[in-house]
């Protein structure tokens, strides 16, 4: 079952701190706090499934932009950064790695459309959110690994987005199960249907 508590209720224990994406996150401790039934009882474990999976599609949606991101900004910086006396981007083998990050971001891109969609129905789509959350997590993780790499040094420090939008992938590939996580669940899920 699910309880609302208040937040500064006795025995409650809230240690706050700082996530590596620069959010914020908190340890609960509860010890003997009483609270308000939320929903029915002994229906707790089914609202929050419903819930994960309509979060883990607003988290899919985020993490494909910030690749899209990541890709723009990889693309513009190739097309001004000289080595060797020429553009980055002019060499064939980063053009490849480019390309590569790109199809990566437009797969990602449609499981996460086929998602959103499919929130919106009355369908199961639990099958489909860990499809889609495994196949997300890969993708963002190659595609701002990439990102950093062909930055350079640059690519993690502050002054430029990419390395904000490493870690906010980094931070969305936790959340909610990591992309091994939801292939292990969508293959369970799968034997189930």
């Amino acid at each position: 079952s699910l309880f609302v508590v208040d937040r500064r209720g006795d025995n409650l224990d809230l240690q706050s701190f700082r996530t590596i994406d620069g959010r914020r996150a908190a340890e609960v401790a509860l010890r003997g706090v009483r609270g308000a039934l939320l929903g029915r009882e002994g229906e707790g474990v089914v609202a929050l499934e419903a819930c994960r999976d309509r979060a883990i599609g607003a988290l899919c949606a985020e993490a494909v932009g910030a690749m899209a991101e990541l890709n723009s900004a990889t693309l513009e910086y190739s097309k001004t950064r000289k080595q060797f006396g020429t553009t980055i981007g002019s060499f064939q083998v980063l053009q490849h790695r480019m390309v590569d990050m790109f199809i990566a971001h437009q797969e990602a891109l449609s499981l996460m459309q086929h998602l959103t969609l499919s929130l919106g129905t009355a369908e199961p789509v639990s099958r489909l959110a860990s499809g889609a959350k495994s196949k997300v997590g890969y993708a963002g993780k190659f595609i701002a690994d990439q990102a950093v790499q062909l930055h350079g040094g640059m690519g993690m420090t502050d002054e430029l987005n990419v390395g904000h939008y490493f870690k906010r992938i980094s931070s969305i590939n936790i959340q909610f199960g990591d992309p091994a996580f939801h292939v292990l669940r969508y293959a369970q899920l799968d034997a189930a249907a």
